[in-house]
């Protein structure tokens, strides 16, 4: 019975957590490691082998999904780079500001990225550009701003538009790692996370050791 309950804590544990599901059929997780961490979390007062002998029972129970196979080649393709200087500003949603800032970006002729949603605008543009975007739309209008953030830029395949998972499995990997996501947009197969520059590294070396596993797994497969 004792060992009936410790399968269910471990199965619930796993049911729950996207983000150890999908590196244990990627490859990627370290099981002993997993198995201490669900121990500690769900079954403290569990053996550490009752736990780890409920991991393996529950991989081996696991099979494999279409959907993750299509995640991990998706990984194994994505390319990222990190640029510096970024601001993030939000202005309430106004059709006068719109008008405005999309007059103004044209004369200006810089890279800028806007997100509108039913309540608000918000401008991702470079440090250098801040005060020249708030002049346009007007001080009154502006929520609030940020400076001397970092971008991280993941460029993947046309098949992210039709592969579950991938931003789920993203976003909890830094969620999971206590990095703060401070916005999120992507376009076509372009995901953009905008982070501070504390998180950055951290999240540029986090994202470079998953997907980089993945690119030397997919090589040793061929």
């Amino acid at each position: 019975m004792a060992d009936k309950t410790v399968v269910s804590r471990v199965y619930d544990a796993l049911d729950e957590d996207l983000y150890l599901r999908s590196s244990i059929r990627l490859g990627v997780a370290n099981l002993s490691a997993v198995s201490e961490k669900i121990r500690k979390e769900a079954a403290p007062d569990a053996s550490v082998e009752a736990v780890r002998a409920a991991v393996r029972r529950y991989v081996s129970e696991m099979g494999d999904e279409e959907t993750d196979e299509g995640l991990s080649r998706l990984l194994s393709n994505t390319g990222f780079s990190l640029k510096s200087n970024i601001s993030v500003i939000q202005a309430y949603q106004d059709r006068r500001v719109m008008l405005r800032l999309d007059e103004t970006l044209k004369k200006m002729g810089k890279e800028f990225n806007i997100i509108s949603s039913g309540h608000a605008i918000t401008i991702i543009a470079g440090d250098d550009s801040v005060q020249e975007v708030i002049k346009a739309i007007g001080k009154e209008h502006v929520i609030g701003y940020r400076r001397g953030l970092h971008a991280i830029y993941l460029n993947s395949g046309k098949e992210i538009k039709t592969t579950k998972g991938f931003v789920a499995f993203v976003t909890s990997l830094l969620h999971r790692k206590g990095i703060n996501l401070i916005e999120f947009y992507s376009c076509y197969t372009d995901t953009v996370l905008i982070v501070s520059r504390e998180d950055s590294v951290k999240a540029y070396e986090l994202l470079d050791h998953i997907i980089g596993k993945r690119k030397e797994m997919a090589e040793g497969e061929k």
